[in-house]
């Protein structure tokens, strides 16, 4: 397999610092090749200030990513975990900041009526598709939050259905 696959991270789902658009792929070298032909006419300017610190994080910074890996993982269980008591029915998540769940009903209603009903914000999976139809019961919920925010979520989210 190894001849045949590309590996695509970034320094924003690495290191949480989305925005700064730095990113890298490993592949074997015909891959390789054709990925950077194909970059050439995608990219007219990088995040030239922010390579270095990225480079310094690749070396230096993997126990810090090991913790925020766990703090993600901690805070996407306990999200999944209160959007079950609220009846809703999480799907698995990995590689993410987001938890989609399948809702009672209209995903876009139930996205315009949650902020007022209970204070916590949602997007229906429906504004990042072109078909719709399949993805009308589903929201997204973002789970990279600091443990204040997230909790207070998690206590409206599961106080509407005691």
């Amino acid at each position: 397999m190894g001849s045949r696959t590309v590996t695509v991270s970034s320094a924003g789902k690495s290191f949480n610092v989305t925005g700064w658009k730095v990113g890298w792929a490993l592949a074997s070298q015909p891959l390789l090749d054709g990925i950077l032909a194909a970059k050439q006419f995608l990219t007219f300017s990088g995040g030239a200030p922010f390579q270095p610190a990225v480079a310094h994080a690749l070396r230096h910074e993997g126990e810090w990513v090991a913790g925020l890996r766990a703090t993600l993982r901690d805070n996407r269980d306990r999200l999944s975990a209160a959007l079950t008591r609220a009846g809703l029915r999480p799907f698995r998540s990995e590689g993410t900041y987001f938890v989609c769940a399948r809702v009672e009903g209209d995903a876009i209603d139930y996205c315009r009526e949650l902020p007022e009903s209970v204070g916590v914000a949602a997007i229906p999976v429906t504004a990042f598709v072109d078909e719709p139809g399949p993805w009308r019961d589903i929201v997204r919920f973002a789970f990279c939050k600091t443990d204040s925010v997230l909790d207070e979520a998690i206590a409206r989210l599961t106080a509407q259905h005691r």
